[in-house]
């Protein structure tokens, strides 16, 4: 009987320790992906402030924004975004989606 007792207990602590390094492969593994998004949301941003800029110079371009290029979507930058729409023919949402990205990029060309 003891001989069982003594097996089980050595079962149960090789399971114990077998489920600890398991933990902390998934924390690792988790801090990493945590990581990785962090990155993906800081290109993100970098790349969103750029689109501003260029979309500020497009307005600017179009004598519809008299503000600084700072890459921030500010409400000068969204009410002459607004304005460009309108100019347009198109939706006047204030949002540069892609017929007004594209209709943007003409501007930058000139």
């Amino acid at each position: 009987m003891s001989r069982i007792i003594v097996v089980l207990f050595i079962v149960m602590a090789a399971f114990f320790v077998s489920s600890l390094s398991c933990r902390k492969e998934s924390e690792s593994a988790a801090k990493g992906k945590k990581v990785e998004a962090q990155n993906e949301v800081m290109e993100y941003r970098l790349r969103s402030e750029d689109r501003v800029q260029q979309t500020q110079r497009a307005l600017k371009k179009a004598g519809l924004y008299q503000g600084e290029i700072d890459g921030r979507m500010n409400p000068r930058t969204h009410s002459a975004v607004i304005a460009f729409q309108k100019s347009k023919g198109l939706s006047p949402d204030g949002i540069v989606g892609t017929r007004t990205w594209e209709e943007l990029k003409k501007c930058l060309k000139d």
